[in-house]
């Protein structure tokens, strides 16, 4: 029986040339500039003695470390601005490289998970007055801008003119100043920018429990607390496993903080410092080993976790069901969500508020910006290069949409309507790009190109212009949004409707484009504005592959290289904030659009 539904399949598959294509030829670009590209690191480090190399990497204490350097906290007397005052200054211990990322990553995950499931119940299972603003609050890190919200968190923490220190010293009159720097001020600045993806997952998961299963609870003589921890919890944990996991890899990733607060000592940066002189056409075999040991965790992860929320069972809303009905908060549990929860959610925000405060300020070197000014949204389009980054990044974005928009038609559609092993495949390689760092697959493209076929091509970055490289790599990095987007509305549309036209004579490619994509469209329009918006603030991408032709007039690279180029530059700080508003004010439209239209359609969730 089985063999025979496998058979009929295959039949299905070979017998229609468009179910045909719409299945091979993803299979063969998602082959050519996804699996080989992060192949090749491997290849590349297997073609010399991978044994030696991770025996001198490991033996080597810039990048692992048994004596820990430095010190977590440390508090001494200093002399500043003419007075005694108490430094307190959090910087960190450094074990080396390797260590250094899997801590950061892990305390930031750990503390992410608790925060974003704390947050997530509290406002998705609980009403009170002004529930709805707190959830806008919390909504507010997910829209965040490469390298200037970074920069406004340390700005934040500086001992020396920060407004933290500031306000403790100058204003309440406490000579103690707190400074925030190295591995600690990108442990921080990550936490305030990731536990957002918790806050989503496991606020879906628990929107989505069926609420008989509490009022049976209830029924049965349970406490709330009770409720929460032996009904709500369990049956939220794939949404708190898949905001974990996605938080430890995209922290792992992270280059945009580490950049920002001067910290070479994580696995990123090592990579990101291994583009910095490309003539040679290598990588360091150091840098091959660490892209490496970066994808195959974080495909492990996606695996892993892809797996657990597949095969986990757990109840959700379906026909029948009846939606989640929040809980009254008491006055004393509101007057402990405004005490604690609303002061946290402000304070998250600082990095998306200082954004817009150092894009309208005149200039912002001590605690307080100083002036008011639109000018710098002005040389943000008068500045050449600048003006070329936003020009470049537009061209990379829309070209990168059109090839998204075919292949995630295609993945789809295959996926949706030829159900079985190579669709899995197919569904997979276009999802597993969400869990795969940024880094892992620049490094990736540039070994790819800079060696045979492709080498001295103008594929080539290095010899050409690196803009054919990094537009194929938006298509990888983005395509999960859209493949996501029009899956969901396929899995609205009935197999009918085109079977209906196909029975009238028309064939299977004309049935998709006058029946099946018309009926999409909504979810098309929504995916694509996310994946357009999501191409142009690409980091890792952009500053590993942008400057390998360096920066001058008529230079190839995106508006994220510009922004890292610019950040330390006189008055070029204030550019890089203005155009870290507008990338934050299109991420707000496009999430606010895509969630209009595609309710209950979930970027960052894996399913």
């Amino acid at each position: 029986m089985r063999m025979r539904k496998i058979r009929n399949k295959i039949h299905f598959l070979f017998s229609d040339p468009f179910m045909l294509f719409s299945t091979i030829f993803p299979l063969i670009y998602l082959a050519i500039f996804l699996l080989i590209p992060l192949a090749l690191p491997l290849s590349e480090l297997l073609k010399s003695n991978p044994m030696r190399i991770a025996e001198l990497v490991f033996q080597n204490p810039r990048y692992v470390s048994t004596k820990p350097i430095g010190n977590v906290i440390s508090i001494r007397n200093v002399v500043f601005g003419g007075s005694n005052i108490t430094l307190i200054l959090l910087s960190g211990v450094s074990y080396g490289s390797i260590i250094n990322s899997f801590i950061v990553a892990t305390i930031t995950m750990v503390v992410s998970t608790a925060v974003g499931t704390l947050i997530a119940i509290v406002l998705t299972l609980y009403d009170f007055p002004g529930r709805r603003f707190l959830q806008v609050l919390a909504m507010l890190p997910l829209f965040a801008a490469p390298f200037a919200s970074g920069y406004v968190v340390r700005k934040f923490f500086d001992w020396r003119y920060g407004l933290l220190s500031y306000m403790i010293d100058n204003v309440l009159g406490i000579p103690v100043r707190i400074g925030l720097e190295g591995l600690a001020g990108v442990v921080i600045a990550q936490i305030l920018g990731l536990y957002v993806i918790v806050y989503l997952n496991v606020s879906a998961a628990i929107a989505n429990i069926d609420y008989t299963l509490i009022e049976q609870a209830q029924n049965l003589g349970s406490s709330t607390f009770r409720v929460l921890k032996d009904v709500v919890l369990p049956l939220a944990l794939p949404g708190i496993a898949t905001g974990a996991s996605l938080t430890f890899i995209l922290s792992l990733e992270d280059i945009a903080n580490p950049i920002v607060f001067g910290e070479d000592r994580l696995i990123s940066y090592e990579i990101f410092r291994s583009f910095q002189d490309p003539t040679t056409g290598a990588r360091s075999p150091a840098a091959l080993l660490m892209t490496v040991i970066v994808v195959l965790v974080s495909a492990i992860i996606f695996i892993l976790i892809r797996g657990y929320v597949s095969l986990k069972s757990y109840a959700s809303i379906g026909r029948g069901a009846k939606p989640l009905k929040p809980f009254k908060l008491s006055r004393i549990g509101t007057a402990i969500v405004y005490l604690f929860l609303l002061p946290f959610l402000l304070f998250s925000s600082i990095p998306q508020i200082g954004v817009f405060v150092l894009a309208f300020s005149s200039r912002w070197y001590s605690a307080l910006p100083e002036g008011f000014t639109s000018d710098n949204f002005v040389s943000m389009l008068t500045d050449p290069i600048v003006s070329t980054a936003i020009r470049n990044s537009l061209l990379y974005s829309i070209t990168a949409l059109g090839i998204i928009l075919v292949i995630s038609i295609l993945i789809a559609y295959s996926s949706t309507r030829a159900r079985g092993a190579i669709s899995y495949i197919l569904d997979t390689l276009a999802t597993i790009p969400v869990a795969i760092p940024g880094i892992a697959i620049a490094s990736g493209f540039f070994l790819l190109f800079t060696t045979p076929p492709f080498k001295n091509s103008v594929f080539d970055p290095v010899v050409y212009s690196p803009g054919i490289a990094i537009t194929i790599a938006y298509t990888i990095r983005r395509m999960p949004f859209m493949v996501r987007a029009i899956y969901a509305g396929l899995q609205q549309i009935p197999t009918s409707l085109e079977e209906a036209a196909i029975n009238l004579g028309a064939s299977r490619f004309l049935a998709i484009a006058t029946v099946i994509l018309p009926a999409i469209a909504i979810n098309i329009f929504g995916g694509a504005i996310t994946t357009f918006v999501y191409c142009i603030s690409e980091t890792s991408v952009g500053v590993m592959l942008g400057g390998l032709k360096g920066v001058s007039i008529g230079h190839a690279a995106p508006i994220t290289f510009v922004m890292q180029n610019y950040l330390e530059t006189p008055q070029g700080t204030q550019i890089v904030g203005a155009l870290g508003a507008v990338l934050i004010v299109l991420q707000l439209i496009a999430v606010t659009i895509s969630t209009f239209l595609l309710k209950g359609y979930s970027v960052f969730g894996v399913r």
